[in-house]
């Protein structure tokens, strides 16, 4: 069968969602409903078990910090940082003599650096994929510079 020239071209620029239920039999937890989410580029598939319909709401917020998360997460590697294993929203870049570290917590992203340059251009490369709003300055004694980032939209810009 032929594809058809709407479809997605890139990952999650099309999800599809569809909710089931009520089912006859429940699980053990007293779960009756289910909604997917299907990213149609990677056929990428997210279930969430349900007890009411009205969960659909919380499970699609749920589901879209989810899918922004893992877009921040793959930019962050692609720009050879490293994510800290005790705490998988903090990411690392340092050589000999400079470091950065990029902290992000729901939409606000939060970089600490010893080097303005270094600073400056990971600035740049977020903002060249994400709309940002650049927050200012909190200066401290143990860094040259801390930035606060807000993400606008934490979706691809591109």
């Amino acid at each position: 069968m032929p594809k058809s020239p709407n479809h997605a071209k890139k990952l999650l620029e099309v999800v599809h969602s569809d909710v089931c239920g009520p089912m006859h039999t429940s699980t053990f937890g007293g779960k009756r409903y289910f909604v997917t989410f299907i990213d149609e580029y990677s056929h990428f598939c997210v279930v969430y078990l349900l007890r009411n319909k009205s969960e659909v709401a919380d499970k699609f917020a749920e589901f879209v910090a989810f899918a922004e998360n893992q877009t921040i997460d793959k930019f962050m590697l692609e720009l050879e940082f490293k994510k800290c294993k005790a705490d998988h929203c903090i990411y690392a870049k340092w050589n000999d003599q400079d470091m950065i570290f990029v902290a992000l917590y729901v939409d606000d992203l939060v970089l600490a650096s010893n080097n303005d340059e270094l600073l400056k251009s990971t600035k740049e490369a977020l903002s060249s994929r994400f709309d940002m709003t650049d927050l200012g300055h909190l200066r401290s004694s143990a860094w040259k510079r801390i930035t606060l980032l807000r993400l606008l939209k934490t979706q691809d810009s591109s």
